[in-house]
């Protein structure tokens, strides 16, 4: 009978295991993770196309390097993978950065914050630095559309991204753009962080450069 446990304490010893590259304290074992199935759905609920590697921040203080994760964005639960299986975290967890290594730089995700439209246990995307933050919520959801020329109802998960501002930990819906950044920044600070959005040529509805312009702003006084 297949066991349904991994004994991760195996697993996640100080110093690098078999090709997996894990180096990590001890944890508590993980639960077998089973992919919600739906019925005459395409498309996965995941976020990544493949696993990613990552460093794991337990709550506790505990870090586990390397291991490689997902996200399900139809439960808004992380999981992990190794021998060929996935697997849900019994930790709490504090912080999860994806692709910690690559040149292109790393994603950080962090639970905490607190909206109606998640749970503070939900992970949400922290684009920058700072007291004023970026996030970016990715869920997934099942949509029906009728192909052209046919009467059929096709039902597919079609992935949505929504974006706030974090102060602290309260949250606030936004669309990307020059009223959401000025709100942000407040008057004290937007005429600075204008001059600044002109110098470098930064456009405010694009991701990274809200990003960049509100980690400028927390550096003003």
């Amino acid at each position: 009978m297949k066991k349904f446990l991994l004994p991760i304490m195996s697993l996640f010893l100080i110093g690098t295991v078999s090709s997996q590259g894990f180096m990590a304290d001890a944890v508590n074992p993980g639960s077998v993770y089973r992919e919600t199935k739906l019925e005459n759905v395409s498309g996965s609920p995941l976020m990544f196309d493949t696993w990613q590697p990552a460093k794991v921040k337990i709550a506790k203080g505990k870090m586990i390097t390397g291991v490689l994760v997902n996200f399900d964005l139809i439960k808004q639960k992380p999981i992990y993978f190794f021998n060929d299986q996935s697997y849900e975290f019994l930790d709490e967890l504090s912080s999860i950065q994806v692709n910690f290594e690559s040149t292109k730089g790393s994603q950080l995700f962090l639970p905490g914050f607190a909206h109606k439209d998640f749970s503070p246990s939900t992970f949400v995307e922290v684009l920058n630095e700072g007291n004023t933050k970026l996030l970016k919520w990715t869920k997934k959801v099942i949509i029906e559309e009728r192909g052209y020329g046919s009467n059929v109802m096709n039902k597919i998960i079609e992935s949505v991204t929504q974006y706030y501002i974090a102060k602290g930990n309260n949250a606030t819906l936004i669309k990307l753009g020059n009223g959401a950044l000025e709100d942000a920044v407040g008057p004290k600070n937007w005429k600075q962080v204008q001059a600044y959005m002109k110098q470098e040529g930064l456009n405010p509805k694009q991701e990274k450069d809200m990003a960049k312009l509100l980690a400028y702003s927390n550096t003003l006084m």
